[in-house]
């Protein structure tokens, strides 16, 4: 933060060694210097707003942006001041670029943890599961992910621990403690995990990540009963992933791909239960006798002809505060049709399966043995009870 403006300020604190600028943390500051203040906050305060701080850089960093260069030529005056201005901007982006890397040095969970939260206070419409990449500024994750030193081998574990840490009854691997929690869920972390992985990661590192991301899948299969609230978000983020794996050559292990069908295939069944409003009946709402509601109660999201079945939550786009401060992301989530309105959440996991998953199993599961299975449950729990009700 410093060393943005550490050429307007006085020489009180600036060192007398320019070759040093590099190396500097924390200025040296003189007895009237108006920043004296900030070098006396604790280190848990801005530790836990290190999400504000990584708000106000990341402002900084879409100032300094290259400008379009214009195709006019520019003699004279004019033409100095441009390139002393494009020199300053490189410098500033520079130091931006120094203070990420530190940052992720000294704390790098909770910098990866911050700049989550960072993006959905900037895309609160990221939260609602039927956001398209259009409507989302991926402008913080690449930001993350150009830190120098961080890879995403490290971005991905750190996902992963977080979830885990934030899943009631899951083991936790996590070898260092964090110093920060932030105000996630486990579930708006798979959402990002699942944004990162459809817009951002490439298929090679991500074959690299697959035995991580099988053993974590694994996990919460394995009691789908304490974490079906977390399947509907565990399905979208396999399915994105082995879209990717499926295509890559170097995914080409015989028994990797058939223990990744496998587990796929069984997501699916869990999320077709869901979808059937089977999965546990006397815990899940039957309000309904059918898989789709009445118009009438899901609200005017919800239109008969199908054109706007799914509508965004316009609430989360315009009414909630984005100041990362006074916001959280457990708040905003909370708002998220699916989250607060179980019955729309079903609606959009038959969506999902019927546009993402089932057009695509030739490719994710590609054993017509289970595809057939696959397709058969489908038919007795979530199409077979709404036939017999529009029938009848």
């Amino acid at each position: 933060m410093f060393s943005l403006t550490e050429r307007n300020l006085s020489d009180d604190w600036y060192p007398a060694d320019k070759t040093d600028i590099a190396n500097l943390v924390i200025p040296k500051l003189g007895p009237n210097s108006t920043l004296k203040v900030l070098s006396q906050i604790p280190h848990d305060v801005i530790l836990y707003n290190l999400p504000v701080f990584l708000h106000i850089l990341l402002d900084t960093w879409r100032t300094c942006r290259k400008p379009e260069e214009s195709s006019e030529p520019i003699y004279g005056s004019l033409d100095l001041k441009r390139q002393a201005f494009a020199a300053s901007i490189k410098n500033i982006k520079s130091h931006l670029e120094r203070i990420f890397q530190r940052l992720y040095k000294y704390c790098p969970v909770e910098f990866i943890e911050g700049f989550i939260e960072v993006f959905f206070m900037e895309n609160p419409i990221a939260l609602e599961y039927e956001a398209t990449s259009a409507q989302i500024d991926l402008v913080a994750i690449e930001i993350l992910v150009a830190t120098p030193t961080i890879s995403p081998q490290h971005i991905f574990s750190t996902l992963l621990d977080g979830i885990r840490q934030r899943t009631p009854g899951m083991q936790m691997n996590r070898r260092k403690p964090i110093l920060r929690l932030g105000k996630l869920t486990d579930t708006s972390i798979m959402r990002f995990a699942e944004i990162y992985c459809g817009n951002i990661i490439t298929a090679e590192p991500l074959a690299h990540l697959w035995p991580l991301i099988h053993a974590f899948a694994k996990d919460y299969l394995s009691q789908a009963n304490a974490y079906k609230n977390f399947l509907p978000g565990l399905l979208r983020f396999l399915t994105v992933v082995l879209d990717t794996l499926t295509k890559y050559q170097g995914f080409d292990d015989k028994k990797t791909r058939k223990d990744a069908q496998d587990l796929y295939q069984r997501c699916v069944d869990y999320c077709i239960l869901i979808a059937g409003r089977s999965f546990d009946q006397s815990l899940w709402l039957r309000r309904s006798t059918t898989v789709y509601d009445e118009t009438a109660s899901l609200g005017s999201g919800f239109s008969g002809d199908g054109s706007d079945s799914m509508s965004l939550s316009d609430t989360i786009a315009s009414d909630i505060s984005r100041n990362v401060s006074t916001s959280n992301v457990s708040d905003l989530e909370k708002k998220a049709s699916w989250k607060s309105r179980e019955d729309i959440m079903i609606i959009q996991v038959n969506a999902y399966l019927a546009s993402a998953v089932i057009p695509n199993l030739r490719l994710l599961v590609a054993d017509q043995d289970r595809i057939n299975s696959l397709l058969n449950n489908l038919v007795y729990y979530v199409i077979g009870p709404a036939m017999r009700t529009k029938t009848g």
